[in-house]
């Protein structure tokens, strides 16, 4: 999303990097010339998924990366558990 100067709207294209919380950052449009502070706001964004397994099927386990100790999650609800090793 770009800029828009405040005082005569020019486009003051991508602004730098800002998170929320973060100190205002200062701009200065290139079309007149004045500054202006801009700052980010956050707006969340929900989704639904289907997630089987809290209604009754099994969970869909994949191990984690480089967990120690080892560490599985399931895809659908995301809930962590220990990866447990099957005995031979």
């Amino acid at each position: 999303m770009n800029l828009e100067c405040p005082y005569c709207e020019a486009d003051c294209g991508q602004p730098d990097e800002v998170y929320p919380g973060m100190a205002d950052e200062e701009e200065e449009c290139p079309k007149c010339g004045k500054s202006f502070l801009y700052d980010c706001e956050y707006e969340p964004l929900y989704y639904a998924r289907k997630t089987p397994c809290l209604n009754g099927e099994p969970h869909d386990y994949r191990p984690i990366p480089y967990s120690d100790p080892p560490w599985r999650r399931c895809e659908a609800c995301r809930i962590l558990e220990p990866k447990v090793e099957v005995e031979e």
